[in-house]
């Protein structure tokens, strides 16, 4: 727990195995991802009331790329080693370090 927030750890273990590997880039649980493009054509990931916990900061993260796979990758690379807080304002807030 970090002040009292229940924390999970996203592992190979976390990931839903109903979905075959090569499209489980960032399925989570109960988390989803919001995926549209920008005026650029990129496709832009990242998941649903998402912030990323730096040190006492949150802040937004997300993957861009010309795939959907690129973005995913992207996405990954940005949060791998940190701390997502989903609905952070809220009384449902979790906290979920992502290990890889």
């Amino acid at each position: 727990m970090h002040d009292g927030i229940p924390q999970t750890y996203i592992s190979a273990e976390t990931i839903d195995p109903v979905i075959p590997p090569s499209q489980r880039l960032l399925s989570l649980k109960g988390h989803p991802l919001y995926v549209w493009k920008n005026d650029n054509d990129q496709i832009i990931v990242e998941y649903w009331d998402c912030d990323v916990r730096e040190g006492s900061f949150l802040s937004g993260e997300y993957g861009c790329g010309y795939t959907f796979e690129e973005a995913c990758q992207d996405y990954i690379r940005k949060i791998s080693g940190k701390t997502l807080v989903f609905h952070a304002y809220t009384k449902s807030r979790k906290e979920v370090k992502v290990l890889f």
